[in-house]
């Protein structure tokens, strides 16, 4: 099943977390739609964490969307049609293409600079948590993103 591309406005206050970004959607016709995404096929650390190191991660992932998505800029998407475009929790899937549909999407920019885990769906637990963990001593080893402050 392929994807399908529109164009989404940043809202105010749209950048949830790291993985979760508020929008609205034009969907053609002079139609528009309020949509919560979730970024198809990543994970970020949760900024909502008992563990401070996991949640100043949480919260680098979420600067580092913050900073390529301007409020008020649209950007395109491409999302599946129907029951394949909603997560669990009834948000929108999705790919964004912060500079453009030829370059590489956001979702995986995040997952090569190892802020993000690729994610397949399922229960996230305590093996998610050491992949973040792990991930969070490659960009601390690297040194090229400074943690956010708490």
């Amino acid at each position: 099943m392929g994807m399908y591309t529109y164009w989404a406005e940043i809202l105010e206050n749209g950048i949830t977390d790291g993985d979760s970004i508020k929008v609205r959607i034009q969907l053609g016709f002079n139609i528009e739609h309020r949509a919560e995404l979730r970024l198809f096929g990543i994970d970020t650390s949760e900024i909502r964490n008992s563990d401070k190191q996991l949640k100043r991660y949480g919260l680098t992932a979420k600067k580092y969307v913050a900073d390529r998505l301007i409020v008020g800029e649209k950007y395109p998407i491409k999302t599946f049609l129907d029951d394949k475009a909603k997560g669990k929790f009834g948000r929108v899937l999705a790919k964004v293409y912060h500079n453009g549909l030829t370059k590489r999407c956001l979702n995986e920019e995040l997952c090569i600079r190892h802020l993000a885990l690729v994610y397949e769906g399922g229960k996230r637990g305590a093996a998610q948590k050491i992949r973040h963990r792990a991930n969070l001593k490659k960009i601390l080893r690297e040194g090229k993103i400074p943690l956010e402050d708490l």
